[in-house]
């Protein structure tokens, strides 16, 4: 395939070799004020022009060691040449191909686990290293898996617009006019704008080697070039200059892969795709290429093509420990059934290179995921955070590390320490929305909803299609009372995990592990603020929808057997009680809840063991200071001790002032005075009765009267509903009995006491 088949054609031109090879010298004063170039605005992002400034910077930088490019091009597969976006010079991957730099070698954390897996690790690659093929072989096998799968069925083309605008830009460097460099001048000018395009200045590149690109046309000069516009985010600049690099030398592997990097940054997957299994036939021992194609294969939705990839290229060359951390990240998606293997892929990626910072963070976040029970974080919680600390001593700026070691310390019951990472986490990268929402969620765990629901926002105005950051929204309002409020950020949570998983907007969909389940905490949330409201049959739709995504889970089979108990369908709760107890045997909101139903219809099969079994979940809940999943109404109606009676009672009341204190509805409340006996004011004494019942329940069957009984001459009567109206009878009825009737459904609790 060539660039015909991307609509882009050939341009068929013969330039000669400048010999750039030969570039370990040192670098002489250039005299460069006085080349006298006067390059127009290209429309390349910027213009051409050097300063002396940045000629002394690069002077600075430029090292007489060979340069990191060879006779293929700038960015051999096997080079070691640290730059921006995490790429190799040829660009890399744009989730990392770089080398880490030099450094000690850490040493496994602790003597444990940890310890052990990176032994291991020495036995597994000596396995690998006995699989070497062919990579010729290797590379047949890659594109009949391709062919197979339907992924290089003819050539597919770019958007006619997206071509107009490469063409725009070819016309413009074609057009350019600029005094010509000498091949001294050139090889200095190559010299210089690697040694920017290293420290990652690569507007100083840019300015650099564009001359010597336009003038020289060598195909090294326009990868370079191309390679910093693509730092530079310039994608559809670095596809022309690509094409001009291949024009110079079609052999060039480097540049059909760097092309393949921008078209996919372009959302033009399927042509990367064919891109990148171009390069890997004109080089099968182009590693890179492999694995830009497995990431590029991840982002279209096909991670297990991706894990073939990943393994093929291991058969070209085994000491790969990017693409080592890549499979772990494969691993790792997979849950539960891939933790293992997600551990001995970061351990191999660290038997090759102990300073990738990447995989002492993956280790470390493989460790947490397996960790099931405190006894497990109790037991590991040290080499967890050992394997973050070594990412960070590595890579001070990496996020996830921060987010992994904070998710340690709460497992740990860490909350403050927790916070302080996060904190920290955002302070180094402050538009970072992970962070901001991980934070957001930290801080509603503790109660501090009002800053949490600050932090929430902020990161909402960075990315507002951020779904976490929309649920925790939802969540801070849901504490703060504000219910009505919270539904309609669930429900967008929904709308936009919808949107991104049909695709809407013709983009690439990006694969991602904690999509699955994801949705089904958004419903439960969703339904949850619902229920609150009244709003039953609506809420048992959104239970259901979580019961249908995550049948395995048995707090969505409880949540809705309460919704259906609460709407009198109390077989139909039973049902989903029972399956909630089958997937975990002592699940207490299930234990309660089914006991409670039980009593409402009269069933006393096995009572007395039912009943032993809920007091035990009671007791073990008082016991570790946790609010009982009974409510001090209900166990009114069960034999249970006065005594424990009271213990309940008194947990909820402790609960509910703490609840209060949180949403500033109340402060703290001094104890109670004793109430003076007093007078009755002259008029009409006003009685206000509060209550989430005024509709068809046992509350207004009894009640129904007594409103109306009211001595209108001395007493003036109002009522607030805190539930929307059922349309039934009896609601109607406490409507029309009252003097004044209030419906508080949409209002927030300090709203509602106003």
């Amino acid at each position: 395939m060539g660039l015909s088949d991307l609509g882009l054609p050939d341009l068929g031109l013969s330039v000669p070799d400048l010999g750039l090879p030969d570039l370990g010298l040192s670098v002489p004063d250039l005299g460069l004020p006085d080349l006298g170039l006067s390059v127009p605005d290209l429309g390349l992002g910027g213009v051409w022009n050097w300063t002396d400034d940045l000629v002394r910077r690069a002077k600075q930088w430029a090292v007489p060691a060979p340069p990191p490019y060879g006779p293929r091009g700038i960015g051999a597969a096997e080079g070691s040449f640290p730059v921006g976006k995490e790429g190799a010079l040829h660009l890399g991957s744009p989730r990392g191909l770089s080398v880490p730099p030099a450094g000690p070698s850490p040493s496994a954390p602790g003597s444990g686990l940890v310890e052990n897996l990176i032994l291991c690790a020495s036995g597994a690659a000596t396995a690998l290293s006995a699989a070497q093929r062919p990579p010729v072989q290797v590379c047949a096998d890659l594109k009949a898996i391709l062919i197979e799968n339907g992924l290089l069925e003819g050539g597919p083309t770019l958007p006619s617009d997206m071509l107009l605008q490469i063409e725009k830009r070819e016309r413009a460097l074609w057009q350019a006019h600029v005094e010509p460099t000498t091949a001294g001048q050139a090889v200095q000018l190559m010299q210089l704008a690697c040694a920017c395009y290293s420290r990652g200045d690569y507007a100083g590149c840019r300015a650099l080697v564009g001359p010597v690109a336009m003038t020289g046309h060598s195909a090294e000069a326009w990868l370079l070039l191309g390679s910093a516009c693509y730092q530079l985010g310039e994608y559809l600049d670095c596809v022309a200059l690509m094409k001009y690099a291949l024009a110079a030398n079609p052999g060039i592997a480097e540049a059909t892969s760097n092309m393949a990097n921008a078209l996919q940054q372009l959302g033009q997957v399927d042509a990367a795709i064919h891109m990148y299994m171009k390069a890997i036939e004109a080089n099968p021992q182009f590693t890179d290429a492999y694995n830009n194609l497995a990431m590029c294969l991840t982002s279209k939705g096909a991670p297990k093509l991706a894990l073939q990839c990943y393994k093929l290229v291991l058969q070209v060359r085994v000491d790969l420990h990017v693409v080592h951390h890549n499979m772990a990240q494969y691993w790792l998606s997979q849950g539960p059934a891939g933790n293992e293997l997600a551990q001995q892929t970061c351990a191999l990626s660290l038997h090759f290179c102990p300073s990738y910072a990447p995989a002492w963070q993956g280790l470390g976040q493989a460790l947490l995921e397996m960790c099931t029970s405190p006894e497990q974080h109790a037991s590991l919680g040290k080499e967890i955070s050992d394997c973050f600390s070594r990412a960070l001593a590595l890579d001070p700026r990496m996020i996830s590390a921060y987010l992994g070691m904070a998710t340690n310390h709460e497992m740990l019951g860490r909350f403050p320490e927790a916070q302080s990472l996060l904190r920290e986490a955002a302070r180094v990268d402050p538009k970072n929305t992970d962070a901001l929402a991980r934070l957001a969620n930290s801080l509603i765990k503790c109660g501090q909803l009002d800053e949490a629901l600050e932090v929430s926002r902020r990161a909402t105005l960075l990315d507002p299609s951020h779904v976490e950051a929309r649920n925790n929204m939802g969540n801070a309002l849901r504490g703060l009372g504000q219910v009505s409020e919270a539904q309609k950020y669930y429900q967008r949570c929904i709308d936009l995990h919808l949107t991104s998983v049909n695709g809407a907007g013709g983009g690439s969909i990006p694969y991602c592990k904690d999509r699955a389940f994801q949705l089904p905490v958004l419903y439960n949330n969703l339904g949850g603020t619902l229920k609150l409201q009244g709003k039953l049959m609506e809420a048992v739709a959104c239970y259901q929808k979580v019961v249908q995504l995550h049948p395995n889970i048995a707090a969505a089979h409880t949540n809705l057997g309460a919704c259906q108990k609460d709407l009198g369908l109390h077989e139909e709760a039973i049902v989903a009680f029972k399956k909630a107890l089958k997937i975990k045997p002592d699940y207490a909101e299930a234990v309660c809840s089914l006991f409670h139903c039980h009593q409402f219809i009269c069933c006393w099969e096995n009572r007395e063991a039912h009943l032993a079994l809920m007091v035990g979940v009671i007791l073990d809940f008082l016991s570790r200071g946790c609010l009982p999943c009974v409510q001090p109404f209900h166990v009114i109606a069960y034999p249970l001790p006065s005594e424990l009676v009271l213990k309940i009672s008194r947990a909820y009341a402790s609960h509910a002032l703490t609840a209060a204190t949180i949403r500033r509805t109340l402060g703290p409340l001094p104890p109670a005075a004793p109430c003076p006996r007093i007078l009755l004011p002259r008029g009409r004494l006003r009685i206000g009765y509060v209550s989430s019942d005024f509709g068809n329940h046992p509350l207004s069957h009894l009640m129904q009267s007594v409103w109306s009984l009211h001595d209108r001459s001395r007493f003036e009567i109002f009522l607030y509903a805190l539930t929307p109206s059922d349309s039934s009878g009896y609601r109607a009825r406490a409507e029309a009995d009252a003097d004044h009737f209030m419906d508080c459904s949409a209002l927030s609790d300090e709203e509602t006491a106003r």
